[in-house]
This record gives C-alpha cells, sequence and structure tokens, in this order.
C-alpha cells in the first residue's frame, strides 16, 4: 500500500517537536559546540622540530632516540629522531629517564629562553640527556600491564607436539 503525504499531513507532521527540522542558527550552535569539544579532548602535545615544524597531537614513546608521535590528520604515526627535537611540551603525566639513570615524572614544559631543555616537575633536563619518555597514569589500576602467551605446534615428521604457556606483569612506578 503507497500512502500520498498531503499537505496538510506534511504540517501536521512538522508541527510534532520530535519530527522538527533543525534551523540554521542551531545547527551552526552544535557545529561550534562538537568542534571546540574535539579541540579540548584531543591530543594537545605540541613537538617544535628543529626545522620550525610544529606538530599537534599525542607523544607516544620516545625509545632507541626516536619519538612516536601520533596525530589526527594521519593514519600512521610519525617517527621522528629525537635529535631533531627542538622543542616539546605536553600537560599529560610521563616518565621521563635519563642516560644517568635519573628517573623524573610530570608534565612536559619547555624551558624559557632555553630551547635544547624541558622541564619535568620543575627540573630542566636537556633534550639530548633524556633517554626514554613513556605516558602514564595516575590512577594505580592504570600502571599494571599484563600478556599472556599460548602456543601449540605439531611437527608431523615425527609427531612431535610442542605446548608453550608465557606470561608477564609489569607495574610502572
Amino acid at each position: 500500500m503507497i500512502h500520498l503525504l498531503t499537505a496538510a499531513d506534511y504540517r501536521e507532521d512538522m508541527a510534532r517537536p520530535s519530527r522538527r527540522a533543525m534551523t540554521g542558527p542551531m545547527a551552526l550552535t552544535l557545529v561550534l559546540l562538537l568542534g571546540s569539544a574535539g579541540v579540548a579532548f584531543g591530543g594537545q602535545d605540541v613537538v617544535i622540530t628543529t626545522s620550525g615544524d610544529k606538530l599537534v597531537g599525542e607523544i607516544q614513546k620516545v625509545e632507541k632516540d626516536v619519538l612516536i608521535f601520533s596525530t589526527d590528520y594521519s593514519d600512521s604515526d610519525f617517527k621522528i629522531k629525537w635529535e631533531k627535537i627542538a622543542s616539546i611540551e605536553s600537560t599529560r603525566q610521563f616518565v621521563i629517564e635519563t642516560f644517568d639513570g635519573q628517573r623524573l615524572s610530570g608534565s612536559l614544559k619547555p624551558d624559557p629562553g632555553k630551547k635544547p631543555l624541558v622541564q619535568v616537575a620543575e627540573t630542566s633536563v636537556k633534550l639530548p640527556d633524556v633517554a626514554t619518555v613513556q605516558p602514564f597514569e595516575q590512577k594505580f589500576w592504570s600502571r599494571f600491564g599484563a600478556a599472556l602467551d599460548f602456543g601449540y605446534s605439531l611437527t608431523r615428521t615425527n609427531s612431535a607436539a610442542q605446548l608453550s604457556l608465557a606470561s608477564n606483569m609489569s607495574y610502572r612506578d
């Protein structure tokens, strides 16, 4: 059965609040609110390279003199050599380890006026002295990491079967 919509049906349908179309100012307000929420809750770590490029995103980690950095506008992570970093800034919490064994935790701030330095918890550290950077959460349970591996292999030649089980648990202090 086909039902044709008359002008009276249309007016009645539009009069219902749940079916009312969004007006221009309402739509614009909604877009601005959602857009600003995305900017406020997106990754806000800032990395400035020695060539002057400014990247805004999320620091994943620094390992083996390479900064791994993810952004909303790229599908893959950026890998930047540590010596190409001029400045780094983040309000998130990190654990920083230096080559001389010092461990610091806190947010990252550029040291004013001194480019190759970063402030971690009121302590200035030279960027070339940083060995690793790992983000961490303040909550107790979010600092745990666990892995469980299970494997089974069968060799048909001599009917040998092998079963393996491995586990790992870590806590970042």
